[in-house]
């Protein structure tokens, strides 16, 4: 094999990553939480995986660090798990594993990390275009647009 362009192969192996999207309703309409980070884009609490971490204490672990939130926090939606991949920049590829879980109080504090300069809870149509410049767009929109219409099926 060879590398051109000074690329590691870290630079273009599969990165796998896992992450929550945490909703709340607000007078009956469901809202998810995103984060505003240092590159300028919108998303859910999600990171990469620790050697010998699972998806979902990937997921719980990247929640925690992001947003403060923690399992006790949180009621898990036990049948719901959300896959894709992209590439970013080109050449990293990402495997996304996305868990869903409702925020027991809907007015928690939010502590978000170092990583984020914001957060807001935002409904259908701020998601799904939250992400329009960056490439990945289409992914993403997927991801909220099969998240919302699974979130309609859930009593609250």
């Amino acid at each position: 094999y060879y590398i051109t362009n000074n690329l590691s192969l870290h630079d273009i192996t599969m990165r796998n990553a896992a992450g929550i999207i945490v909703f709340r309703f607000e007078n009956e309409i469901p809202e998810v939480l995103l984060l505003f980070n240092a590159n300028g884009r919108w998303s859910p609490p999600k990171g990469g995986r620790e050697k010998g971490e699972s998806e979902m204490e990937n997921a719980m672990r990247e929640t925690y660090e992001e947003s403060g939130l923690t399992t006790s926090d949180l009621t898990m939606i036990n049948d719901y798990r959300y896959q894709f991949e992209y590439t970013k920049y080109g050449m990293k590829k990402h495997n996304i594993v996305i868990f869903l879980a409702k925020i027991n109080d809907p007015n928690h504090e939010i502590i978000i990390s170092h990583e984020h300069t914001k957060f807001q809870w935002m409904k259908y149509d701020e998601a799904v275009t939250s992400r329009n410049h960056h490439p990945s767009n289409d992914q993403f929109s997927k991801m909220y647009e099969n998240v919302f219409q699974f979130i309609k099926t859930i009593s609250h």
